[in-house]
């Protein structure tokens, strides 16, 4: 396959991330995920590049007292840092957060330019790095329920079909070129690799939980 120009430009249109349409069910049940993979580091400062609707940043700053930081490349959207990831080192600092998270961002890129966004993300990280991508292919759930117990587990099954650019997604897991082998190898060359997972009630995103590694 051969990828594009690397954008410089926003992909998504404003108005995309306000509507109750794009806030479904299952993006909750994402941003359940989201909020519980950064709990879990500990972290007090954070850095979320891709402001989305907002809903995670907002409840990590008034019910969790986390101080966030908001990075985007479409100024329109109101972040506080106005920047690309491949260039983050121009609006961070290096160890400037505990923990930078990057959810169903990464995939707006070409693949080639992973390793480099990957570096940036642990540039300015002093500790744990999170990131969730999208996992192509056909869904299944499996999920038991016992009084107070309720346990699901949620996976892929694909083909690895040949991926085309499709406006916005340059790539997902589970695409020709791109295996969770592959992508699990290039994120583990630059980042320790702590857990990763499927989102279990909506396994289209999958979760890298990193930390930063020191030389």
């Amino acid at each position: 396959m051969t990828e594009l120009v690397s954008p410089t430009l926003p992909q998504v249109k404003t108005e995309h991330y306000c509507s109750a349409h794009y806030d479904q069910f299952h993006r909750w049940v994402s941003y359940w995920y989201q909020i519980q993979s950064i709990v879990r580091t500990g972290a007090k400062t954070v850095l979320e590049i891709g402001v989305g609707s907002g809903v995670v940043s907002s409840y990590l700053r008034s019910r969790m007292n986390i101080a966030v930081t908001t990075c985007d490349l479409d100024e329109t959207l109101g972040p506080d840092l106005v920047g690309d990831v491949r260039h983050l080192d121009e609006v961070a600092g290096s160890d400037s957060f505990d923990a930078v998270v990057a959810f169903q961002v990464l995939e707006h890129l070409p693949f080639s330019d992973l390793p480099l966004a990957l570096k940036q993300l642990s540039h300015a990280s002093s500790d744990a790095v999170i990131i969730s991508l999208p996992y192509y292919g056909w869904a299944f759930q499996f999920r038991i329920a016992f009084r107070k117990w309720n346990w699901v587990l949620g996976r892929k099954v694909s083909k690895n079909p040949r991926w085309e650019f499709d406006g916005q997604h340059y790539w997902e897991i589970g695409t020709r070129g791109h295996s969770l082998s592959r992508v699990r190898q290039t994120i583990g060359s630059i980042l320790n690799i702590r857990r990763e997972y499927f989102c279990a009630d909506y396994p289209y995103h999958y979760f890298f939980e990193c930390g930063k590694r020191r030389l």
